[in-house]
C-alpha cells in the first residue's frame, strides 16, 4: 500500500511539473503561491498539491492523508534553467544563501515551537516529547537534511528525523517574504 502511495504521489509530482512545464517559454510564471485538490476515490480526505514559485525556484509539495487524517508530505524543489527555460532539481544546499543563519533560525524556531506545544498540551504526558526536545538543543542543523514544503502561504520547515504527532515534530514556518531573504 505505501508502495502505490508513493506510485501515486510520484505521478501526482509529475503532472504538476509538467503542467509548469507547458507554459509559455517566454511567459515567466509570477511569484506566488497556488494550492489543487485533488478528490481520491474511496477516500474523505483529499490529495493537495501546493507550489509556490520565488525568485527562480520552484518548491511543490504533495501531501496526502493516512488513516486518521494526518496528512504527510513529499517536497521537490527546482530552480529555472536561464539557457533551457525548464525548472531542474537542485538540494536545498542549492535553495539556501547562508546555510548557517538559515540553520540557526530554524533551530530556533524548532526549540521555540516545541516548547510552545508541550506547554499548550502539559495535561497530556510529554515525557517522550522531551527527548526531542534535548536532542534539538544539542543537534546541529544541516540544511539536506531538512524538509521545505510549500503549505498555506507560507513555507514549512521540518526535521526529517524527529516526529512527535502531540506536539506536531519539530516544524518552523516562515512567510514567503521572510524565507526570501534566505535564497541564493
Amino acid at each position: 500500500m505505501k508502495k502505490l502511495k508513493v506510485i501515486l504521489a510520484t505521478v501526482i509530482l509529475s503532472s504538476a511539473f509538467m503542467q509548469c512545464d507547458k507554459a509559455p517559454k517566454q511567459q515567466l510564471i509570477p511569484e506566488g503561491f497556488s494550492e489543487i485538490e485533488i478528490e481520491k476515490e474511496n477516500s474523505e480526505d483529499p490529495i493537495f498539491v501546493n507550489s509556490v514559485i520565488l525568485k527562480d525556484y520552484k518548491i511543490i509539495g504533495v501531501g496526502e492523508a493516512d488513516y486518521k487524517g494526518r496528512y504527510s508530505w513529499i517536497s521537490h524543489i527546482q530552480k529555472l534553467n536561464p539557457k533551457t527555460k525548464k525548472y531542474e532539481d537542485i538540494k536545498n544546499s542549492d535553495l539556501i544563501n547562508s546555510e548557517s543563519k538559515f540553520a540557526e533560525e530554524v533551530k530556533v524556531k524548532f526549540i521555540a515551537g516545541v516548547k510552545q506545544q508541550m506547554k499548550a498540551n502539559e495535561e497530556e504526558n510529554m515525557g517522550f516529547c522531551e527527548e526531542l526536545l534535548k536532542e534539538l538543543q544539542e543537534k546541529e542543523i544541516l540544511v539536506n537534511e531538512l524538509k521545505i514544503e510549500p503549505i498555506d502561504n507560507s513555507i514549512f520547515v521540518s526535521d526529517k528525523s524527529n516526529h512527535c504527532f502531540p506536539v506536531g515534530g519539530a516544524i518552523a514556518t516562515f512567510s514567503l517574504e521572510e524565507f526570501k531573504k534566505f535564497l541564493n
